[in-house]
């Protein structure tokens, strides 16, 4: 793309520069004439095709752009360069709405027939308008259709805006009604300064007509837009015998996506073609195929990003824009009940986008709050938008409506029926809600705490620890909302000093009363590695009370736990937390929940027998309960309809559906707590300085990851998503040395440790262990910190 500098005449609206683009590679900057001329190659008496130009001038057109300027002078100055450069053997009409009269839909006006123009005068006509009233679209496109020469085979007409239709024409009807004109019209939309979503609900009208959807948001994209728009597209000639079909799809309101694969099968013959790719780049909308007459399928694909298809019966004479209904992927959420919830506050609500859909922006989405039974989402008490991308999220809507019972629902924006959401569920709201607190028993000075709450929830409340009835520091509190940033750079950490503390859940209140404490939990700050606790068998004999399912409802097989089969118990009053020495699986487990015994085995019963083993450990957990819930990690077999399931940094985490809130607050805790060290049975380890690297420990992406090496003495903890790799000894004889990465989503980042090479590395700071390096640019403070607090190298015999 080449540019050039075109003075502004003096007088004019911004006394700048302003670049002229031309989307022709190496032209010469005085050439712009000749490229708009290209598009429409000359001849004698340019008759056959026409364009007419509609140009927003609502009084929205005032707004600014980047830069300060307002959109209405950019589109002057733009315009007006256009108009003088264009080809001026192509018949042109201009018109303009909402310039003379505000509040008025039929105030557009034709400020230029269609015929040979002078782009002096039409640029001395546009520099006069003044924006005012509304955005008539569907009109104006009307109007400039009339426009069109009799003689004319083709047309382009350019619409300028920057809002959507106003005066309640729909413009997607306009554009079917441009279909069925004699003549091969192109209705091109130039959404200046639109959104994303803004612009796609006008993508129908360049969808129905081949045009084009481009979406400029500078004088330089305006410039480069229109240049495209001048480009002519020439018909091919019919082949005889085929129809000529241009193949579009209907997107529903998921989105559309970046590219779909086109096929077609004979529905006579059972033939299977390929017809090619369609990539919405903003230059095409519609893919042209020939086909022969006939009954077909055709099939639009996009692989996870969605489907669709229609039968349709071809006839040879054909010559027709053909539009699949397509079917799009939502994403995958992850959005459970903490309540009972505050009434009439404005709640925290922590969510989980584990796989994205078409539509991820910030206004894609929305949470919403309704009467129970409810089935029309646009009949809401009331609503906040959220976001669609991948990864960890945080929503806050304020409940209206008093104590009751409602439903809480998690939709695609533009979607009106409850049967369609992605998420929902029914919440209880209290006048002063019940709250409990879930932490492990004890945990390491300066370790992140993880703890989990039910009840209240309003997002400033929030969690502290106590010490003899007194706030430790505000260091050592946090509101959930600090608690449930999606980073995690805001957790809640233990005090450096050992001792018994308590968590204390404060609730506030948002009209300025008094805060309170409404729950409280003890807690331990001490030495040790608490992930050697002892296995908490049972006695060999005794058969457990707990069943491990049988009500029909999916908890699992109809059995006994044997006691000889139970793994860990937790029957303490507070969360226990749990390490496996035989399989290096460390997790919290929910106080009076138990699990069968860790193992490594297949997927199914063939595949173990095959000795094809799961990556990581599976084990299950149960409640206490007569029929106890179940959660299970990494289960030989899972049905979509048993319940979700969420990957997590060790395989991925199932629960049969429970209508219990206290099985959710438990899966919720295991996802947050699970880790393994990557023990295996009946490996042999390789002395670490013998060794190539290998990873000792790779941490989720939930929360920081504590480590220990027990041959080396060398530990601390990770940063949420790095790895830490075996150590070897390091050049000086004494120190170990060991990398730590990490690597998620195409993203590389490197910290070492004692790495005396050729290349030391880069801010380099001391630990408990020795030299930490930065050996990556884009590592930030919290990661390096998280590190360099935490190292530390133990005494062990010889080492």
């Amino acid at each position: 793309m080449r540019c050039f500098l075109k003075q502004r005449q003096a007088g004019g609206s911004s006394g700048r520069e302003h670049p002229i683009c031309v989307a022709v590679a190496g032209l010469a900057p005085l050439a712009l004439a000749a490229a708009l001329s290209a598009a429409h190659p000359a001849r004698a008496a340019e008759s056959d095709h026409a364009a007419v130009l509609v140009l927003d001038a609502s009084g929205s057109m005032w707004g600014q752009i980047a830069g300060g300027q307002t959109k209405i002078e950019v589109a002057r100055d733009v315009l007006g360069d256009f108009l003088a450069l264009r080809d001026p053997q192509v018949p042109l009409g201009f018109i303009a709405y909402g310039h003379n009269r505000k509040g008025d839909c039929s105030d557009i006006e034709v400020i230029a027939p269609t015929g040979i123009q002078r782009g002096g005068g039409l640029a001395t006509r546009l520099n006069g308008i003044s924006p005012k009233g509304k955005t008539p679209l569907g009109q104006s496109l009307r109007l400039a259709a009339g426009q069109i020469p009799r003689t004319a085979e083709s047309a382009d007409i350019v619409l300028v805006t920057d809002g959507l239709e106003t005066c309640g024409v729909d413009p997607c009807a306009v554009a079917e009604e441009l279909m069925a004109e004699g003549i091969r019209i192109r209705a091109h939309v130039v959404g200046f300064g639109l959104t994303e979503q803004e612009a796609q609900s006008l993508s129908c009208v360049p969808e129905k007509t081949g045009g084009l959807l481009l979406r400029p948001q500078s004088g330089d994209e305006l410039a480069e837009a229109l240049t495209r728009t001048a480009e002519r597209v020439e018909r091919q000639p019919p082949v005889p015998g085929k129809a000529v079909l241009n193949l579009a799809i209907k997107a529903d309101v998921a989105g559309r996506p970046d590219a779909v694969e086109w096929h077609a099968r004979n529905l006579a013959s059972g033939e299977e073609r390929k017809l090619g790719r369609l990539v919405f780049d903003g230059s095409r909308t519609a893919l042209p195929v020939e086909l022969e007459a006939g009954p077909w399928l055709i099939r639009a694909e996009a692989g996870e990003a969605g489907r669709g298809e229609i039968e349709l019966t071809v006839a040879a004479s054909d010559s027709r824009t053909v539009y699949v209904p397509f079917t799009g992927a939502y994403p995958e959420i992850s959005l459970s009940d903490r309540g009972p919830y505050t009434a009439d506050m404005s709640i925290a609500l922590p969510y989980e986008v584990t796989r994205e859909g078409l539509a991820k922006g910030g206004a894609d989405f929305l949470i919403y709050q309704l009467e129970p039974g409810q089935k029309d989402l646009g009949k809401a008490l009331t609503w906040t938008y959220v976001e669609g991308t991948l990864g960890r999220k945080l929503a806050a809507l304020q409940l209206v409506g008093g104590p009751g019972r409602y439903t809480l629902a998690f939709a695609r924006s533009g979607e009106t029926d409850i049967a369609n959401v992605q998420a929902r569920f029914d919440i209880e709201v209290e006048a002063r809600p019940a709250v409990s607190l879930e932490a492990p028993a004890a945990i390491n000075p300066g370790m992140a705490i993880p703890v989990s709450a039910r009840g209240a929830h309003y997002y400033l409340d929030r969690i502290e620890l106590h010490r003899d009835g007194q706030a430790v520091s505000y260091d050592h509190s946090r509101t959930l909302q600090d608690l449930y940033w999606p980073d995690g750079s805001n957790a809640l950490k233990a005090p450096a000093e050992v001792g018994h503390y308590e968590l204390v859940y404060i609730r506030n209140d948002a009209a300025g009363g008094d805060a309170e404490i409404v729950a409280r939990v003890p807690i331990e700050v001490r030495e040790g590695d608490l992930y050697r606790e002892e296995r908490e068998r049972p006695t060999s004999g005794a058969h457990q009370k707990a069943e491990a399912g049988g009500d029909g409802m999916g908890h699992g097989p109809d059995d006994f736990l044997a006691a000889e089969d139970v793994g860990f118990r937790c029957d303490k009053r507070t969360a226990c937390q749990i390490r496996d020495a035989e399989t290096g699986l460390s997790f919290v487990l929910p106080a009076g929940w138990f699990t069968d015994i860790p193992v490594f085995g297949g997927r199914t019963a063939g595949q173990a027998q095959a000795g094809e083993m799961l990556p990581f450990p599976s084990i299950s957990f149960f409640s206490a309960a007569e029929v106890p819930d179940t959660i299970v990690l990494n289960p030989h077999q899972w049905l979509r309809m048993n319940g979700p399931c969420e990957p997590i940094n060790v395989g991925e985490l199932c629960m049969f559906e429970s209508a219990n809130p206290e099985a959710s607050t438990a899966f919720e805790l295991l996802i947050a707590t699970l880790s393994w060290d990557g023990t295996r049975p009946g490996v042999v380890q390789v002395p670490p300085s013998d060794a190539p690297p290998e990873t000792l420990q790779q941490c989720g992406t939930r929360q920081e990851c504590p480590f220990f090496e027990a041959e080396t003495g060398l530990g601390g903890t990770l940063p949420p998503g790095w790895a830490v790799d075996v150590s070897t000894l390091a050049v000086d004889g004494r120190s170990r040395a060991t990398w730590f990465s990490y690597k998620r989503d195409g993203v590389e980042k490197y910290m070492a440790l004692n790495q005396d090479g050729n290349d030391p590395g880069i801010n380099c700071a001391a630990t408990g262990a020795g030299r930490l390096c930065e050996f990556s640019e884009t590592i930030t403070p919290r990661e390096k910190n998280t590190l360099v607090e935490t190292l530390y190298r133990k005494p062990v015999g010889g080492g």
